[in-house]
C-alpha cells in the first residue's frame, strides 16, 4: 500500500486567517496603547450575578502586569473564533495566563467575558 505524501507548509484558509490576524493585531494594540485591557474590558463589560461575584474576586487576586504584551482570542481561534476586534484583548502576561488557565463553560473567565467556548453565546 502506497502512502500520499503529507500535505507541506500552510493551507490557503490558514495563510489567509493569519494575515487578518496580523492586522486585526495592529490595530488592538493600537487601541490598547500598550496597556492591558483586561480590567477595562472586565468592569465595563461585567453583568453583576452572584456567580460574577467569585469570578470578579479571582479576577481581582491577579497581579496586572500593566503592559499588555499578548493579543487574545476572547473565543479561541481553535473553537471557532474571528478576528474580529471585538473577540480581541491585549493582555499583559498574567492576565492572558489566567483567561487561559480559568477558561471553559461556567469558568471564571468565560463569566466575565474574558473567554468564551464554542457554541457559548456572545453577550457583549
Amino acid at each position: 500500500m502506497q502512502r500520499k505524501a503529507m500535505k507541506q507548509g500552510r493551507s490557503q484558509k490558514r495563510v489567509a486567517y493569519d494575515e487578518e490576524f496580523a492586522e486585526a493585531k495592529f490595530l488592538v494594540k493600537e487601541r490598547s496603547k500598550g496597556v492591558c485591557e483586561a480590567a477595562t474590558f472586565v468592569l465595563y463589560n461585567l453583568h453583576r450575578t452572584p456567580e460574577t461575584a467569585e469570578a470578579l474576586q479571582m479576577f481581582l487576586d491577579v497581579p496586572c502586569g500593566f503592559h499588555a504584551v499578548h493579543v487574545h482570542h476572547r473565543k479561541y481561534r481553535s473553537r471557532g473564533g474571528s478576528n474580529q476586534l471585538s473577540n480581541l484583548n491585549d493582555l499583559c502576561e498574567a492576565h492572558h495566563s489566567w483567561a487561559h488557565a480559568h477558561g471553559g463553560f461556567g469558568e471564571p473567565a468565560n463569566l466575565l467575558g474574558l473567554s468564551l467556548s464554542a457554541g457559548e453565546l456572545e453577550v457583549w
